[in-house]
């Protein structure tokens, strides 16, 4: 018996709830039989039976029925405060001895002993979160759990678990509970939950004025200033992601609720306790113990770990933040609603008056979340020993010095947002290509090519048009030339061509070859790409090529058979460029009005292999400067501020460059914050003034009106919405479900553009008006319609959970529920017509404004039926 006692004591002291691999056997009132241990090496006989007496008296010791009784079935949310929702509060109700993943769902959970409890018990949590680059050095959590494992001496009467704080990186948190597992340490886990943190949004409305980005104000404030603006849209997905204030909350609730200690340490994961630091700890809590509720421990930063090896164990100059420890009766806890790198942990200890007012830096700005108001009895805390914070890996942001307390502070900041963009681009990049089409949407054209073959009357006179326009195009630019090589004066696809005119005829003649098939259309919009933007020659592509025309080598190698459908011989031109890309910005870059068209012409043409790989990287080169001029030129920046159809135009032309480019990342922040442009550019339901304002009338060379400024005023208004109609028809053909629902975004005033633009089409004089043409109205009709019937798959996930596939538009009849539209305006028909095709083919006027790019400045994209009306 005493050989089998001491096999008992020489176990951990703490029960064995759950093993790592949850086995798929129903419930058992036992969860230790519910589950296999998964340990690096196999226990002996021994150790296994001493888990199942200390199974055994565990079950003695605990109270199930008070224990059902206190849960009642409620669970900790990730902000500390109880929680029904399904998924909150995973893997909290038990610590894991080995690693596991608990079942939230199970009831045999068991609380503290019924037992009293020694009032000089300590259960010690270190909370591990996220490495914070450049804040903190990758792995630098790791590496300090590693020397806190290897280097902290036991405490007497101390219990010690880690809290793992939603890890994002699934490899980062298996690195650390493999590390926990072979220490044998117990560990809670907080999952982080992509669909819950789908639910979470930027907070951009919050400000004193609308576009509060754009403001003057803003334009003032410092780097570091507009940093922690842009800090602040990001507080929700923060409160999720680092859970800051949430994971202490949780790990002092647990401690109450879970574990047979008088006093709790919720500590940071890089914290560090020697044995004399804890002995004063100990000592104050011996001595001081019933009198107060909170301890607070001074902390010391540290720039080199292998100074706690060297021996000396006294009192360091300890003036950076310190920890809090809690009794298990205390009542306060951190403040939810503080985010992390915003004053988390500073707000608790200026409310138990560990800190003076005074010392957090400056009051809050008005949309800051507001301090609680300080306890009545400070009375409470007492400032006991010290704690060493391990160290990050940056030297520079550890001393203890005003520089360095600012590096710091910035390079949260700004490790912060990079975490949280990450996350985003990665939940993006699941779905998300930069060869989809965004405007011209691949299902529409198919079904609309479907159409044309089998000769739907409307789809087929449309698609006639579109191949004469076609051909008028070929008239203007020979692509083909009758011999070869070609001259320099032959050379007529080289003739200037402004950017609109390019946009309007690569998109006019990839449309054309789209659903005729014809390849001269292919090959002539890829020459005009080369010859235009790449300071190529035209290429001579032979249909059949002879053998003196591709080399016998042609069929040798990797090049055989070959991977471009379209065989051909390049020759170039002599003392020319040759193959380097224009890197220079075009003139119109700001006015030509159909590039996100355009750019889903590029990819068709890639897709049919008539532009090489090669020659697409190139274009990307020239699509990344022109990306580059729009972001970063002073030019670029004044037109993005405007509060009309400028910034809508800057905001649909970056985000069109910013996909085919692959930069994941400007494109969301594109599209999340060109929301906040909603509240200022629509004041009215049914105005724009700032457009109104903005718009003179336009006079010729002498001086008489050409057209008026409210002629001006409604052309440009129904621009503008065209822009936006267009950006929200990319967001969501792009299919990211990190991107937002900008449609129906509510700004505010409480304005949605889904409302908006609603309520413009109602007005029935914009179809009559003389600066308006019908096509102008009926694009944005049907783009805006298009739009109101798509579910976004935030708002599934937000009403059951679920994400659904995109709910195209069947027929009139027949749309789905979508629950993105609840509290919507009724749409209703509007005027649109049974069949668009059939409507435009009997109206010869329409016929010929079915191209888009015929109407200078409407944003309307050439054919822009085809890719969205089926």
């Amino acid at each position: 018996m005493i050989t089998l006692l001491s096999v008992v004591y020489l176990q951990p002291s703490v029960p064995l709830w759950k093993g790592r691999h949850i086995s798929p056997t129903s419930h058992h009132p036992n969860n230790h039989d519910r589950y296999n241990y998964d340990f690096d090496y196999h226990p002996d006989s021994n150790r296994q039976r001493a888990h199942e007496i200390e199974r055994d008296v565990e079950q003695e010791n605990h109270d199930w029925r008070n224990h059902e009784d206190v849960k009642g079935g409620s669970e900790w949310s990730g902000d500390g405060t109880p929680s029904q929702q399904h998924g909150e509060g995973r893997d909290l109700d038990r610590p894991h001895n080995y690693g596991s993943d608990s079942d939230p769902d199970s009831k045999d959970h068991p609380l503290k002993s019924v037992e009293p409890i020694d009032p000089e018990s300590i259960v010690l949590y270190r909370i591990l979160g996220n490495d914070l680059p450049p804040r903190h050095r990758p792995g630098q959590t790791l590496s300090n759990v590693r020397f806190i494992l290897e280097h902290e001496p036991e405490f007497n009467n101390t219990r010690k678990l880690w809290v793992l704080n939603r890890i994002v990186d699934p490899h980062a948190e298996e690195s650390i509970i493999q590390l926990l597992d072979h220490h044998r340490q117990e560990y809670i886990r907080i999952p982080f939950e992509e669909d819950e943190y789908l639910k979470q949004d930027f907070r951009l409305e919050d400000f004193p004025e609308p576009d509060f980005f754009s403001s003057d104000d803003y334009s003032t404030f410092s780097k570091v200033a507009k940093l922690r603006v842009l800090d602040y849209t990001y507080h929700d997905k923060n409160k999720y992601a680092m859970n800051n204030n949430g994971g202490r909350n949780i790990a002092i609730q647990h401690g109450k609720t879970k574990v047979d200690a008088r006093w709790i340490f919720p500590f940071d994961g890089n914290s560090f306790l020697t044995k004399n630091a804890m002995s004063e700890i100990k000592q104050a809590i011996q001595t001081h113990g019933d009198a107060v509720k909170y301890l607070v421990v001074p902390m010391a930063r540290l720039v080199d770990n292998s100074q706690l090896l060297k021996g000396v164990d006294t009192r360091p100059n300890s003036k950076e933040e310190p920890q809090i420890i809690f009794r298990d009766d205390a009542d306060d806890l951190y403040n939810p609603d503080m985010r992390y790198g915003r004053r988390s942990k500073l707000e608790l200890l200026w409310r138990l008056g560990a800190l003076e007012r005074s010392k957090i830096s400056k009051p809050s700005v008005s949309w800051e979340p507001k301090e609680r108001e300080p306890i009545p009895n400070k009375a409470d805390f007492m400032t006991v020993g010290w704690v060493f914070r391990l160290f990050s890996g940056k030297r520079s942001q550890e001393e203890n010095t005003r520089q360095s307390a600012a590096i710091r502070a910035y390079n949260r900041l700004l490790a912060i947002q990079d975490l949280i963009d990450g996350i985003d681009e990665r939940i993006a990049r699941k779905t998300f290509r930069s060869n989809n089409l965004l405007v011209y949407k691949d299902e529409v054209l198919r079904a609309n090519r479907q159409k044309y073959w089998i000769g739907e009357p409307g789809v087929t006179k449309m698609v006639q048009e579109l191949q004469s326009k076609a051909c008028q195009v070929l008239s203007q630019r020979p692509i083909i030339p009758k011999s070869s090589p070609i001259s320099q004066s032959e050379d007529a696809s080289s003739k200037v061509i402004t950017l609109q005119g390019l946009y309007d005829e690569v998109t006019t003649l990839t449309l054309a070859h789209y659903f005729t098939g014809n390849e001269t259309f292919a090959r002539a919009a890829a020459n005009i790409v080369r010859t235009t933007l790449l300071h190529e020659h035209d290429q001579h592509v032979a249909v059949h090529p002879t053998t003196e025309e591709t080399g016998y080598l042609l069929d040798h190698g990797y090049s055989f058979p070959a991977l471009n459908r379209l065989p051909r011989v390049i020759p170039k031109k002599e003392g020319a460029m040759g193959s380097r890309p224009l890197l220079t910005i075009p003139k119109d870059l700001l006015k030509a009005d159909t590039m996100p068209a355009f750019l889903d012409a590029v990819r068709m043409l890639l897709r049919i292999h008539v532009l090489t790989q090669n020659e697409y990287i190139q274009l990307n080169m020239v699509f990344s400067t022109w990306l580059e001029h729009l972001v970063n030129s002073p030019e670029g920046i004044m037109y993005a501020k405007q509060g009309d159809h400028r910034s809508s135009f800057m905001d649909l032309h970056v985000a069109s460059l910013a996909a085919i480019t692959d930069d994941v990342r400007l494109f969301l922040r594109v599209v999340n914050r060109c929301r906040m442009r909603v509240g200022r550019q629509f004041m009215q339901q049914k105005q724009q003034p700032l457009v109104a304002s903005s718009t003179p009338p336009m006079v010729d060379g002498s001086g008489e009106p050409i057209l008026s400024a409210a002629e001006l005023t409604e052309r440009y208004s129904a621009l503008n919405l065209q822009y936006w109609a267009l950006l929200t028809r990319m967001v969501d053909n792009a299919g990211m479900a990190s991107a937002p629902d900008v449609w129906r975004h509510r700004s505010k005033r409480g304005y949605r553009l889904v409302d908006i633009v609603r309520n413009y089409i109602r007005q029935e004089n914009h179809y009559r008006s003389t600066g308006l043409r019908k096509v102008t109205m009926d694009a944005l009709l049907y783009t805006a319609r298009v739009n109101y019937d798509h579910i976004p798959a935030k708002a599934q996930l937000v009403r059951d959970g679920s994400v659904p596939s995109n709910n195209g538009r069947k027929g009139e009849n027949s749309r789905p529920h979508n629950p993105a539209n609840e509290g919507v305006l009724e749409w209703g028909d509007l005027g649109l017509e049974a069949n668009i095709f059939e409507a435009l083919a009997k109206d010869e006027q329409d016929l010929k404004d079915s191209l888009g790019g015929s109407l200078p400045g409407s944003g309307v994209p050439p054919f822009w039926m085809f890719g969205v009306v089926e």
